[in-house]
């Protein structure tokens, strides 16, 4: 009688262990699952200057908001310009203006959207848009070189802010744009149209937020 018991008592033990562990894996799942959300913007990459496929032989150079002095290439500040994005794999070094601002638009710059946060909002999302193509002002025309892992920098209010980029997509042009990314992290997100097919397509990188420093 005892043995049975005992028996009865393992068993019983057991399917209440394994309950809690299926519970455990469960919960961690789902909450990653609602941490990973999208959030939608309205969007669209208005003027488009070219619409025609990606062409290296006619590409002119990016023009970035730096000059040449005796100490090498420096950044220069713009009177409008709050911050500034640099991403060093494919050259890039653009100030960025706020959002309220008449050049805070694709047609001049790497634009901010409007409904994204600014980097110092914890949880928050930085969402920054600009041409790709061949015009002068197709800023993120190289985007598509970049890697998962590869690094951006945003320097804003004097502190620079590390991402790593995690996540890259394409999505059709609908005048609305889906950002998946985690709700718990702060993060940088790039859009332009999508190499080779500019008119239809637009590419999302996500970035999240590694470290953060005084300038």
């Amino acid at each position: 009688m005892k043995n049975k018991i005992s028996t009865k008592f393992i068993v019983t033990v057991g399917v209440v262990m394994v309950c809690c562990g299926i519970f455990i894996l469960s919960y961690d799942y789902f909450k990653a699952k609602k941490s990973s959300v999208y959030e939608t913007m309205n969007f669209a990459l208005t003027d488009q200057p070219t619409y025609y496929d990606y062409d290296d032989t006619n590409k002119e150079e990016i023009k970035n908001d730096t000059e040449e002095t005796e100490n090498g290439e420096v950044f220069v500040n713009q009177p409008y310009f709050i911050g500034r994005l640099e991403i060093p794999k494919i050259n890039l070094i653009k100030g960025l203006a706020s959002k309220e601002s008449k050049y805070n638009d694709v047609s001049k710059n790497v634009a901010i959207m409007r409904q994204s946060t600014y980097p110092d909002v914890e949880k928050g999302n930085f969402v920054l848009a600009a041409h790709a193509g061949n015009a002068w002002n197709s800023f993120f025309a190289n985007l598509y070189q970049l890697q998962i892992g590869d690094n951006a920098y945003v320097y804003y209010k004097g502190i620079k802010y590390t991402y790593t980029l995690v996540n890259v997509y394409n999505q059709d042009k609908t005048g609305y744009i889906k950002l998946y990314r985690d709700k718990e992290k702060n993060v940088l997100t790039l859009v332009t149209c999508t190499r080779g097919n500019l008119k239809y397509q637009q590419t999302v990188y996500i970035f999240e937020l590694v470290s953060k420093e005084a300038e």
